[in-house]
Parts: C-alpha cells; sequence; structure tokens
C-alpha cells in the first residue's frame, strides 16, 4: 500500500504525456513531497524485499496506465462513454486479466467444491466490486485521473493504520514521518489544482472578453 500510494505520480507523468493534463509546476512539486513521502515509507519498512518493491512498482505502473485508458473512455475529450457504457467494456477486460493467473493457480489449487458454500460471500463481493468500479468510472467523468490516484492516499493511511493494528504489524517513526510528508504533499496538490482551475476560468472569461467587438455592427452596416 506504501509503494502503490506513488501512482498518483506515476498517473499524472502518463497524463500529460498523453495530453489529459497540462504540466504544473505547483503540482509536479507536490506530487514530488508525495513521492519523498512513500520513500521515507518504504526505507523505514522493517522487512523490506526489493524482489517484492519491484513487482509492487510494475502493478503500481500499470494501475496508472489503467487510470489513463478508463479517463479516455469516460471524459468529454475522449470516447465519451457514459459509466455503464464504459463498465460493460471495463469489466470483460479485467475477467480475461484475472484468468491468466487464475488458469496457472498462483494461489494454488481451486476449492471448486467450495464455491457454492461461499456464494453468499461471492456474491456480496462481486456486488462491491461492480459498485467500486462504477463509482471510480462516475469519479473520473468529473475529475481528472491524477486526481483520483492522489485522493486514495487517504484510503491507503486509514488502511494501513487499521491493518497494522489488526494484525499487530510494528510501525516505525520513519514510515509515520512519510506518511506525514505524503499528506501534506496531498493537500499541497490540492491546492494547485484549485489554483489551476481558477486560473483556466479566468483565462477564459479574457478569452471571451477580447473576443467581443468594442463596436457593435448596426443592421444597415456591412
Amino acid at each position: 500500500q506504501m509503494v502503490k500510494s506513488c501512482t498518483s505520480s506515476i498517473v499524472y507523468v502518463l497524463a500529460v504525456l498523453v495530453g489529459q493534463e497540462t504540466f504544473s509546476l505547483h503540482c509536479g512539486a507536490s506530487l514530488l513531497l508525495i513521492c519523498g513521502g512513500i520513500a521515507l515509507s518504504s526505507l523505514g519498512e522493517l522487512d523490506f524485499n526489493i524482489t517484492g518493491f519491484g513487482l509492487q512498482f510494475t502493478a503500481t505502473f500499470v494501475e496508472a496506465t489503467r487510470l489513463i485508458v478508463l479517463k479516455a473512455l469516460v471524459s468529454s475529450g475522449g470516447i465519451q462513454l457514459d459509466a455503464m457504457s464504459g463498465l460493460y467494456y471495463y469489466a470483460p477486460t479485467c475477467l480475461v486479466a484475472i484468468l491468466v493467473p487464475f488458469s496457472m493457480h498462483v494461489e494454488g489449487a481451486i476449492p471448486w467444491d467450495r464455491v457454492w458454500a461461499l456464494h453468499p460471500v461471492l456474491l456480496a463481493s462481486g456486488l462491491i466490486a461492480f459498485a467500486l468500479h462504477l463509482t471510480i468510472l462516475v469519479f473520473l467523468r468529473h475529475a481528472s485521473s491524477t486526481t483520483y490516484a492522489a485522493t486514495g492516499i487517504l484510503k491507503d493511511v486509514i488502511l494501513i493504520a487499521s491493518t497494522s493494528a489488526y494484525y499487530s504489524h510494528p510501525v516505525t517513526g520513519l514510515q509515520g514521518a512519510g506518511y506525514c510528508v505524503s499528506l501534506v504533499g496531498l493537500n499541497l496538490f490540492n491546492r494547485a489544482k484549485d489554483m489551476n482551475a481558477q486560473w483556466a476560468k479566468q483565462r477564459k472569461r479574457e478569452e471571451a472578453r477580447e473576443s467581443t467587438p468594442i463596436l457593435q455592427k448596426g443592421k444597415d452596416q456591412v
């Protein structure tokens, strides 16, 4: 979860490269601050493993690519699908991606004999997943993919704190300091996004004012 919080920075870089975002020094600096806090959290991890770190970073890059594609599906500048139509195309793609490790028995043998006994849990899990992905697509229609990734940091903080308490996993002071830095960076990122939105509105008003002719033509003028 700590490494996954870097998704916002990777999403921002990819969004700038594909033209979904306009580069802003304030947004970039705040995202670097978030990454710095995540780096502190990772260095403070007592059970750090370079292989696991590499795999998690690869998964984070794939997650960033997924958000960019979803934003292109539902945004006004992309294909402009509504949330349900986007989910109609997105869900089968996820199924195909899951079938690969599923068929390789990555998590061991599949207990098919327990599927029916667990059908209430599986049904509830499916409904929650449906609601989650539908909410994500609705959110992406009204906000950028970078904003979505950045707001997930608060969720990660709550998740890490709750799981650390539940499983009695120790959290070092360096990890706590790193996440405090990340939360400060998240606050600065939200402020930078608000400033950029205000500047964009002001620029549109100025362009509209400049395009208005000073002297209105009469009906008899050509």
